[in-house]
């Protein structure tokens, strides 16, 4: 079902997002608690683990701008 894999894929990227913020070290105590309870929740929930290399970058680390080159001749 296309519906399933779509989510499923999203939260693969919530996860590996989530795992690379907190390898970059988080100073207060509170915000690093919330993003481990909700990697721990998203990992429970959907039974698998985001192993993903460093260099990838997933959807919620990408920023859309203004679009460019979009004119005709």
């Amino acid at each position: 079902m296309v519906h399933v894999d779509a989510h499923q894929r999203n939260m693969m990227a919530m996860m590996a997002s989530l795992q690379r913020r907190l390898r970059t070290g988080i100073d207060e105590d509170a915000e690093r608690q919330f993003y481990v309870h909700t990697l721990q929740y998203l990992i429970t929930s959907s039974g698998r683990h985001a192993e993903l290399e460093d260099w990838t970058v997933t959807s919620y680390e990408v920023e859309f701008g203004h679009e460019i080159g979009s004119g005709g001749l």
